[in-house]
């Protein structure tokens, strides 16, 4: 069975437990061959890239006999409910039966969001309006648009309407009403839009 393409956006789980993001996948100017570039959900962030042919590849089974998972890396998603990064020691998006490394024949459904809601997508609300401060603070301290960008990006799962509302006022841009995905992309356009033109 062929497998789909990464694409941007899209969050997988490496055979280690390990979570990632996929940036996008790049073709080499000489050869063709394609890689995958990803970025880790954990530790520094870093951005990493494979040969697409491996990163889609199965786990050496005899190499790794205790692995439960069919795949190097397995898609866990696009946008999920609650999603958390990682640290060194936690290695769930707090629905702890869904991150169970498991084989595909054995997979049940996973509870993955894909349609636009006017419910916020990501963020715990216990905990919503001391993030929203704490990450208002953050995004007016950036020196840059670009730095702004990054940490949108970056903790984009803690966003939520509040927060886009207090960052609209500051930066004198009212983004209007709907759903909380529509938001944070028109936040976005207008930052790009901004940085494009600064000086």
């Amino acid at each position: 069975m062929m497998r789909e393409i990464p694409k941007p956006g899209e969050f997988y789980r490496h055979f280690k437990n390990k979570n990632y993001e996929i940036v996008t996948v790049a073709s080499h100017s000489e050869t063709g061959e394609k890689f995958v570039v990803y970025r880790a959900l954990y530790d520094t962030f870093q951005d990493y890239i494979r040969p697409l042919e491996m990163f889609m590849s199965e786990v050496d089974h005899e190499k790794y006999p205790d692995v439960l998972q069919t795949y190097r890396f397995e898609k866990i998603g696009d946008r999920i409910q609650g999603l958390k990064i990682q640290d060194e020691e936690e290695t769930t998006y707090g629905v702890a039966d869904f991150m169970k490394p498991r084989r595909h024949a054995e997979a049940e459904t996973v509870p993955v969001q894909t349609e636009k809601t006017e419910e916020p997508l990501y963020i715990e609300e216990s905990d919503a309006e001391g993030t929203s401060q704490e990450l208002l603070l953050s995004f007016l301290n950036a020196e840059t648009y670009d730095d702004k960008l990054e940490l949108l990006r970056v903790r984009k799962g803690e966003i939520n309407h509040k927060l886009i509302d207090d960052i609209g006022t500051v930066m004198d841009m009212p983004i209007k009403e709907g759903g909380l995905e529509d938001r944070y992309l028109e936040l976005t356009t207008c930052l790009r839009t901004m940085s494009r033109y600064d000086g």
